[in-house]
């Protein structure tokens, strides 16, 4: 997946941002099915990171 610059275009850079993750969220579930524990926990942080001001 190719990020859009967010000086190019704010609206594609939000959008791309939020489906990537979505993406990590989508992997952090699958690795916790598969008791993958560690992993999950990586993806999950991966996910949530993006979202956290400053």
């Amino acid at each position: 997946m190719k990020i859009t610059k967010p000086w190019i275009d704010a609206k594609k850079y939000q959008e791309d941002r939020f489906r990537e993750v979505l993406y990590e969220a989508d992997l952090a579930e699958r690795f916790l099915k598969n008791g993958l524990m560690r992993n999950a926990a990586s993806k999950a942080y991966q996910a949530i990171k993006p979202t956290w001001p400053g």
